[in-house]
């Protein structure tokens, strides 16, 4: 099925060429051992958020596949709060966020939201503090199966150091 929604011309750029950023950044660390993935996108899919449930979970299968790594952790972000003067794009950037969580169907994937820190009218929350925060919880608890004391630390906002004596005891 494809959407009926016509994607505006002004949003094209250079970057959206089909394979330009992977072939140009991403490709070039397919022989490199990597311990996970974690992916912040989605806001230019949202003329096509429907299409997005099969894409984004292909995508995920395709880097896997890529860097040789079958069960490769993918740690992704649900997009944040956005909704331009424009009202008519409030829809697509709900179905784009629902479409995102289809992924979770796939093993040793994880999704953190934004939905509470973004702001109305910029795609990318300020506070990227709490975004890598909330990463790196999933990454302690889903990759590195780190126990729910050390998750309990971190959610505290305990010092480093302390989290560091805990992990070397």
């Amino acid at each position: 099925m494809r959407s009926t929604e016509k994607m505006p011309s002004s949003s094209f750029s250079p970057n959206h060429y089909p394979t330009c950023l992977y072939n140009g950044m991403i490709a070039l660390m397919a022989d490199f051992p990597i311990k996970g993935v974690i992916w912040y996108q989605g806001e230019s899919n949202t003329y096509r958020a429907f299409e997005y449930r099969d894409l984004f979970k292909r995508f995920i299968l395709d880097w896997r596949s890529r860097f040789n790594h079958p069960d490769l952790p993918f740690l992704y972000v649900q997009l944040a709060n956005y909704y331009p003067e424009d009202s008519t794009s409030v829809k697509p950037m709900g179905r784009v966020k629902r479409s995102s969580g289809k992924a979770l169907c796939l093993l040793n994937t994880s999704m953190v939201t934004a939905i509470d820190i973004g702001e109305a009218n910029n795609i990318h929350p300020i506070n990227k503090y709490e975004v890598g925060r909330r990463l790196a919880l999933a990454a302690l608890a889903d990759v590195y199966i780190i126990s729910t004391r050390l998750f309990i630390l971190v959610h505290r906002m305990t010092p480093p150091s302390k989290i560091m004596q805990y992990l070397l005891s």
